[in-house]
């Protein structure tokens, strides 16, 4: 699986799996945290899971739908900020 831009392990699982549940074993297998930051372009092995979820794979893929949630530097930026009035633009 090419990691595409903004996306992380939770996004490529989804992609892949069409569930979380494959989140744990994804990660372990490629010796990656759940939580890191992947680099875009970047390849992780597919796992073999039998809980995929055919259905939601198949609708992503047949939709050109690639979930991707990781917030951009502006993004973190933004949240990080500790005056309120900059959490505005957050929303627009």
């Amino acid at each position: 699986m090419i990691i595409r831009p903004h996306q992380n392990v939770t996004d490529v699982t989804i992609q892949g799996y069409g569930t979380l549940e494959a989140l744990v074993q994804l990660a372990f297998e490629n010796d990656i945290s759940i939580t890191q930051t992947l680099a875009v372009g970047t390849s992780i092995s597919s796992i073999e899971y039998e809980g995929a979820k055919a259905e939601i794979v198949n609708f992503l893929k047949v939709n050109n739908i690639f979930p991707a949630t990781a917030l951009t530097q502006g993004q973190e930026d933004i949240a990080n900020n500790e005056d309120p009035c900059d959490l505005c633009k957050y929303f627009k």
